[in-house]
């Protein structure tokens, strides 16, 4: 034997080893909150721009938009006159109507009760199904059900899309001249770009 202990690291090894321990970690730490911060402000920020754009230009647009408007108003007596009961067909009209429009790329027909009964498409960017989901917090909405009926065009992130989309909606009157529903189409804020 040679009579020696273990060996023993000096107290500066140590305290070398623990701080530059302690100082690797903070750094990684601090490096991937600011990635996540920054990566969502970034997001939060291009939708927050798309949003001030597209309430910039729907402002104007009464003009360019009289087309689409005359057709969910036409559309929405259409279907209170045949009534809302058969959910399957008023799905595979609004299928119909967005493929004749693809300048819409979402249409729904929302009870009174605020909650869609037909949807097109059927299913959302992330495959939820897009009927059965409610509408009563959405000014286009809430101001078709008001008598009398004074078209708005509400600018918002689409649910279906999770992309700024201007609503244009139209009360669906049954025959004896009471709302039965809401037809409301979204128009792609490309669209929009292109009218303006």
């Amino acid at each position: 034997m040679s009579g020696r202990g273990p060996r023993k690291l000096g107290l500066r090894v140590v305290l070398v080893g623990s701080f530059v321990l302690v100082a690797a970690l903070s750094i990684g730490f601090l490096a991937v909150q600011r990635y996540q911060y920054l990566t969502s402000n970034l997001l939060r920020s291009d939708l927050a721009e798309d949003l001030v754009l597209a309430r910039a230009l729907a402002a104007g647009l009464d003009v360019h938009l009289a087309p689409k408007i005359h057709l969910i108003n036409t559309r929405a007596r259409d279907f209170g006159a045949s009534g809302l009961g058969d959910r399957a067909a008023l799905a595979r009209e609004l299928d119909a109507i967005r493929r004749r429009n693809p300048s819409f790329p979402v249409l729904a027909i929302v009870d009174t009760s605020a909650v869609a009964i037909a949807f097109s498409p059927a299913f959302d960017v992330e495959g939820r199904p897009n009927v059965g989901r409610r509408y009563d917090d959405r000014k286009w909405f809430q101001d078709a059900l008001k008598t009398p009926y004074t078209p708005t065009y509400e600018v918002v992130i689409g649910r279906p899309l999770g992309r700024p989309t201007v609503g244009i909606a139209a009360p669906i009157p049954s025959s004896s001249g009471e709302v039965i529903g809401v037809l409301t189409a979204g128009l792609h804020l490309e669209e929009v770009h292109r009218l303006a």
